[in-house]
């Protein structure tokens, strides 16, 4: 008997394995420890954080889904992780970045494309998590982004100054209410990803989460040239 369930499995298909890079972030606790399936896949332990993504991690996925795992409770050093969160990779995609959110059984895990390198250092890249459309305006550009649906803004604000953006959400009249706002300082070497979200307890407001990222690999600084740009602390959410 046991020697035919060998063989059973033995003959299963073996999930397909594809070769990932993963970014990962915490959406609401400021600090915590996940495990993942490193590119040996051997669980290793990652620390996330919700003011900066964690540097490029490779890793496995499997049949086409991402998981995010948990230290086992038992005390047998053998026991395997405890899948917390999986989700499917976006077709075609093999940069990633995960946002991890929720804790405990209630842990969710999505997964977008990691659009990094030249083209993104200087970007805004806004995600409307709000129940409805909200409408952007900034330097040169006036946009509105789908509940849901994410968007990428080159801003026309020159180097190393600020700019300055508001958001707006639909009225039943069709016309649109200011909701919110934010300013920044520009910096060419840096990208933002925003969160637009709902503000708890004020109706017809938005609130921004956000993190930076500097985009340092992909630029190419002339020899000679030295280069002093920092990290941007500058930018202030407003409601």
């Amino acid at each position: 008997m046991w020697m035919s369930l060998v063989i059973f499995a033995a003959s299963l298909p073996t999930p397909e394995v594809t070769p990932v890079s993963v970014k990962l972030m915490s959406f609401d606790a400021p600090q915590r420890e996940v495990i993942v399936v490193d590119e040996a896949g051997k669980p290793a332990a990652v620390k996330l954080y919700s003011h900066s993504l964690t540097s490029p991690i490779s890793s496995q996925a499997k049949a086409g889904k991402f998981s995010v795992f948990s230290a086992p409770e038992s005390p047998d050093p053998k026991a395997p992780p405890v899948a917390l969160a999986t989700a499917d990779i976006p077709p075609g995609e093999t940069k990633l970045i995960a946002i991890v959110s929720g804790m405990g059984d209630a842990t969710r895990l999505n997964l977008i494309p990691d659009h990094s390198g030249v083209a993104a250092a200087g970007t805004l890249r806004f995600f409307n998590l709000c129940p409805k459309p909200v409408g952007l305006s900034l330097p040169g550009e006036h946009q509105v982004i789908p509940a849901g649906k994410d968007l990428v803004i080159h801003p026309k604000v020159k180097a190393s100054e600020y700019g300055q953006a508001q958001l707006f959400l639909p009225q039943e009249d069709a016309g649109w209410q200011v909701a919110g706002g934010m300013r920044w300082l520009q910096l060419e070497d840096i990208r933002s990803i925003l969160f637009l979200l709902p503000a708890p307890g004020e109706p017809g407001m938005i609130v921004i989460r956000g993190i930076e990222e500097r985009i340092v690999e992909e630029l190419r600084v002339p020899a000679g040239v030295a280069s002093d740009k920092k990290v941007s602390k500058n930018k202030e959410f407003v409601k």
